[in-house]
């Protein structure tokens, strides 16, 4: 049962990444002043970090929880069709995670170069499409969070 409630406890911070990062990214990009833009990314990045620690919360428990249900070899899990489909979604959110952090590493570098005034020529352009790439993380991320919420729950459809 500890498990279980860690597992749980795994959820809450990959919700409260994703939903707290998407707050704080709109409040980003409702700002126009590159300083306050920059000292929002600061404030965004340790909510970032949350999503990793939850997903590797969630790898340890759920390897547990799949241990303590009796299944020992991965044909048992994977025989469980609802469980091969979670955790494929799963493995889809944790890449689309990876990728986002490192670009969003990327993308504060060049919000610090703009306000230090040593950007590259082209860096709004360069910030324009690391913006629209980070709303279409926060989309992808919710939907693939949605759908590792539904398949938890319909296991038997």
């Amino acid at each position: 049962y500890l498990s279980r409630l860690i597992h749980f406890i795994g959820v809450g911070l990959l919700s409260t990444s994703l939903f707290g990062g998407w707050l704080i990214h709109n409040a980003y990009l409702r700002e126009k002043n590159l300083q306050a833009q920059a000292q929002i990314l600061r404030v965004l990045k340790p909510v970032g970090l949350l999503g990793p620690i939850g997903l590797g919360i969630m790898v340890i428990t759920g390897i547990t929880n799949i241990i303590g249900l009796g299944f020992t070899s991965m044909g048992d899990t994977i025989s469980m069709r609802w469980l091969g489909e979670k955790l494929t979604v799963f493995l889809l959110a944790a890449v689309n995670g990876i990728i986002f952090g490192i670009r969003s590493a990327k993308r504060g570098k060049l919000v610090v170069s703009m306000v230090q005034g040593n950007a590259p020529a082209d860096a709004e352009l360069q910030k324009e499409k690391f913006d629209k790439g980070a709303k279409t993380f926060f989309y992808v991320q919710f939907i693939l969070f949605v759908a590792i919420l539904l398949r938890s729950v319909l296991k038997y459809q």
